[in-house]
């Protein structure tokens, strides 16, 4: 079960992170031979935590980006076709990660019309 963040509670979120994942997951098929993917960032909690999941999306017909964020209870989605795990160093936080990312105005993406910008925005 995934419980939405609000950007007040991302930016104030104290839990440490062990390692950030990302993840490379199918959507589904999308021909014979086949299948759309999906690229997200997992934030793995400590102390088998769960993950924050970052989430980066648009709408059909729009490429304005939205931005989630989602608690989750696993670290690795079902979903997944691959995935990357990056240990970080020192004491790192959810709030860390959120302020990096809105100081640089990543929530502000505009995706692509080919369908790679979640891929790109990692």
């Amino acid at each position: 079960m995934s419980t939405q963040l609000n950007v007040s509670a991302v930016r104030g979120d104290l839990n440490k992170i062990t390692h950030i994942r990302i993840v490379v997951h199918t959507t589904g098929p999308a021909g014979p031979v086949t299948s759309d993917n999906h690229w997200s960032i997992y934030l793995l909690l400590a102390e088998n935590g769960g993950s924050v999941r970052v989430n980066i999306r648009a709408e059909f017909g729009d490429p304005t980006g939205r931005l989630e964020w989602t608690k989750q209870a696993y670290t690795l989605t079902h979903s997944a076709i691959r995935h990357w795990d990056f240990q970080v160093v020192g004491e790192v936080h959810v709030k860390d990660i959120a302020e990096h990312i809105y100081s640089l105005r990543r929530e502000r993406y505009d995706m692509s019309g080919g369908g790679s910008g979640c891929r790109w925005w990692m």
